[in-house]
């Protein structure tokens, strides 16, 4: 397996970001967060069920161990987006508790 640098993601990143010509509103808060937001839920559960909670893969424990990761870090990025998107809809009160 190839090791993938934290520069080879960056790179990645940035050719996304060339490509995306439509400059939509993408920030927590639009339609189009949520639907990432919603997305990886979706995929995260899917993922769960499907591969996870499959016998050939918990029947072989460094497929097991190696799946679990993959699951766990797709629930932390569907957390993160989640925490996002409530901040961003939360942040009149947020800005009043902090000013109390």
């Amino acid at each position: 397996m190839a090791i993938i640098t934290t520069n080879d993601i960056e790179e990645e990143r940035l050719v996304y970001l060339e490509d995306d010509k439509e400059n939509k509103d993408v920030s927590p808060g639009s339609f189009s967060f949520h639907e990432a937001l919603h997305t990886t839920y979706v995929l995260f559960e899917t993922f769960n069920r499907q591969i996870v909670e499959h016998p050939a893969i918990y029947n072989d424990k460094e497929l097991f161990e190696e799946s679990v990761e993959i699951r766990n870090k797709m629930f932390f990025l569907y957390q993160e987006l989640g925490r996002k998107q409530l901040v961003e809809e939360n942040k009149e009160e947020i800005k009043e508790t902090e000013n109390k």
